[in-house]
């Protein structure tokens, strides 16, 4: 899986849609008080949205699903499609037509029902977070809109920022190409996508040989301790410590701590302390729910978590 490459599409412009850049900063109309204003200068300055001319965002405006199902098609690496739904008003050849036809069969943003993809239509505040919750790995049950409400340009970019500004964090450190299998008790497995560097290469290899199952620490004593656990691996495994200072951590993201501990963030923290970057899980209510709810082993005093090759 080429996530760099995917990642890296969330700097490329929609230059069909999306008009030349513009500093977020100096949008006369996004007050720097404004609870959105952080949002609308990250998606700007990813390219991701842009400003109508004149100096105004108009944050109060609206947000096409053409534009929105092209931009998460971008941020997912453009995957080819094939094998898509067809709709009657989403034409071949044109900038939104493979990113609406992906979103669709995809399950991410769905026609009406009657053949209508809704190319033109504003995105409603209902459809955006069921977009959105989709578009992270989710598979929330439709509530209906029966009462719809055109989710603003401002709340968009809140809700992009939301979904995609860890990734991108993630996506600063190079990836190896490698992941790793992790699975919390029963649960499903979630992918470890791991860092191009010399721990998570040694983590891989032992991992490579034999399964890890490990137990599960998190103690109510710690500052911040519903946030993160760690994991205690056998010290007859040789680890390269590469440790530097990090001062905030993202919820999915995994860390090697010297000597032989393993610590996965379910939870964004502001934690200072020595690690070294390993890898991150894409962050989802699944996989919290699955740490979160996590069972202790019968007979013994901590939950587990096993490791794999995949």
């Amino acid at each position: 899986m080429k996530k760099l490459q995917q990642l890296a599409a969330l700097l490329l412009v929609l230059a069909l849609c999306i008009p030349a850049a513009h500093a977020a900063g100096s949008f006369t109309d996004v007050p720097s008080s404004a609870s959105y204003a952080t949002a609308v200068e990250w998606c700007v300055a990813q390219g991701l949205m842009n400003g109508v001319g004149d100096g105004k965002f108009n944050p109060s405006g609206t947000l096409t699903r053409a534009t929105l199902a092209t931009v998460l098609h971008r941020a997912k690496g453009s995957p080819s499609v094939s094998g898509a739904p067809t709709f009657s008003d989403v034409r071949s050849g044109q900038w939104y037509s493979n990113g609406a036809r992906w979103a669709a069969k995809e399950g991410i943003l769905q026609g009406y029902g009657n053949n209508m993809f809704g190319t033109n239509d504003p995105v409603t505040k209902v459809q955006l977070t069921v977009i959105i919750r989709r578009f992270q790995g989710e598979n929330p049950t439709w509530p209906g809109d029966s009462n719809p409400r055109n989710a603003t340009r401002a709340e968009v970019a809140a809700a992009l920022y939301d979904a995609l500004a860890s990734s991108q964090t993630n996506a600063s450190r190079a990836l190896s190409g490698k992941e790793l299998s992790v699975r919390f008790g029963s649960s499903d497995s979630f992918t470890l996508y791991l860092y191009d560097n010399q721990t998570a290469e040694d983590i891989a290899r032992h991992v490579g040989t034999a399964d890890w199952n490990l137990p599960i620490y998190n103690y109510d004593g710690y500052d911040n301790w519903e946030k993160f656990q760690f994991y205690d691996v056998n010290r007859r495994y040789s680890i390269t410590d590469l440790r530097e200072s990090i001062t905030s951590e993202k919820g999915g993201e995994v860390y090697y701590s010297h000597p032989n501990r393993i610590i996965l963030f379910y939870h964004d923290a502001e934690i200072p302390a020595e690690y070294t970057p390993v890898g991150y899980i894409t962050y989802t209510d699944d996989f919290v729910s699955a740490v979160e709810n996590n069972p202790v082993v019968p007979g013994w005093s901590n939950k587990m978590v096993s490791i794999s090759a995949k």
